[in-house]
């Protein structure tokens, strides 16, 4: 464990929303940066027992960091534990939106890491078939304007039936990073949506 400090603040409070005394020393989050990524190169190789070891001992090295977190949610999606999964992301979400909505400003780390964490918590409500994957990824956008939740909303008004509002979404996926099979989906939704100005 490291020091106790009275001097210094969290810039992130605990889900619990307490007074956390535990400061990490500086070793310790350096350690556990080193720690996460491991983790996250053992999953990548598909290692998902070395991956929980070196997540499990970052988040004990620097139990506040919700990149640790994040990584553990990425781990337990691999493995199916969808309510695992939902736990950690919905700690951070919890976390880190309390924060702004008590006024402290977050770096913009830190909206980013949030904008994926809804990201990732709308894959897993999509596995589930809940609705509630839509607004995880419009919350996604607040934060960090990416390809893949602007492609995953887009997909989804697909599937609702709503091409107007897909083609919307494919063209900012297309903005953000060139893909040539959306570029051909965009050209059928289009040929659909306006048959007569296609058949010309």
């Amino acid at each position: 464990m490291g020091k106790r400090s009275s001097g210094r603040k969290y810039k992130w409070r605990p889900i619990e929303k307490t007074k956390v005394h535990y400061i990490p020393t500086k070793k310790n989050q350096r350690n556990s940066e080193e720690y996460r990524s491991k983790a996250f190169n053992h999953l990548r190789s598909g290692d998902f027992r070395k991956a929980m070891l070196s997540v499990q001992k970052a988040i004990e090295l620097d139990p506040n960091n919700p990149e640790g977190y994040w990584c553990r949610g990425n781990i337990y999606i691999n493995l199916n534990a969808l309510e695992k999964t939902k736990e950690d992301y919905l700690r951070i979400i919890n976390d880190l939106e309390g924060t702004i909505n008590s006024g402290i400003k977050i770096p913009d780390k830190m909206k980013e890491l949030l904008g994926k964490v809804y990201n990732d918590l709308g894959l897993v409500y999509a596995k589930q078939k809940n609705p509630k994957q839509k607004i995880c990824f419009k919350n996604s956008l607040k934060y960090f304007d990416s390809s893949e939740a602007n492609n995953n909303l887009a997909t989804l008004y697909e599937e609702e039936n709503n091409p107007e509002e897909a083609l919307k979404y494919y063209e900012k996926t297309l903005g953000l990073e060139y893909s040539f099979d959306i570029e051909l989906r965009m050209a059928q939704i289009k040929m659909e949506l306006y048959p007569e100005k296609y058949q010309k």
